[in-house]
């Protein structure tokens, strides 16, 4: 094996472990919100069969808490008669097995008979490109230092501030149109484009 064989090889296992962590931590935050239990340990084998639900969530255009939502209220018989004070009260690979599967389709059919959920899924990436690309990527758990929005009581003159307000609004949408207006957008073929 080639030294970049080895070096692809070496990213993708280190992606594949990433998004492991990710769809991990996504289940984990749903079964306590949710469901108010805990999910304590899952195997390797598991993780990689929860993966199939972020593969679902790209695939079909919904979010994982939905796939999950739809998936656990469908097994809610089995939930109830095991009553378990952790995990998910279903065993992962019949939470993302075939079956699962075809139940899914019928929920999205059923709920989105118009297929608003890859409208609203493309909008979403949208405006989450957007975001990044102006810099404006709110996460609250960063302690950087932020500038602080100025208001009437900044400014000597109450139109002064008005003025400032306006070419704030104007600067911001100008920067949302040419982020919108850009060609390059519609010219990256990649899966998953949300202006394709």
């Amino acid at each position: 094996m080639t030294k970049r064989k080895k070096r692809l090889l070496k990213n993708e296992v280190q992606i594949l472990h990433a998004n492991k962590l990710v769809i991990r931590t996504e289940v984990a935050q749903y079964v306590t919100q949710i469901l108010k239990k805990k999910l304590f340990y899952v195997s390797p084998v598991d993780q990689m069969h929860l993966l199939k639900l972020q593969i679902w969530s790209e695939k079909y255009q919904v979010p994982v808490r939905y796939i999950l939502d739809v998936l656990l209220e469908y097994y809610g018989q089995w939930m109830k008669r095991f009553k378990s004070a952790r995990g998910l009260g279903v065993k992962i690979p019949t939470l993302t097995g075939q079956r699962s599967r075809k139940i899914l389709l019928e929920k999205i059919a059923q709920d989105f008979p118009d297929g608003e959920n890859k409208i609203l899924y493309r909008r979403a990436r949208q405006e989450e490109i957007i975001q990044s690309r102006l810099g404006l990527d709110t996460d609250e758990e960063d302690d950087l230092p932020t500038e602080r929005r100025k208001t009437v009581l900044d400014f000597a003159n109450p139109r002064d501030y008005a003025k400032y307000y306006s070419q704030s609004i104007k600067a911001t949408r100008n920067q949302y149109a040419k982020v919108l207006g850009d060609e390059n957008n519609k010219r990256r073929p990649y899966r998953g484009n949300p202006w394709i």
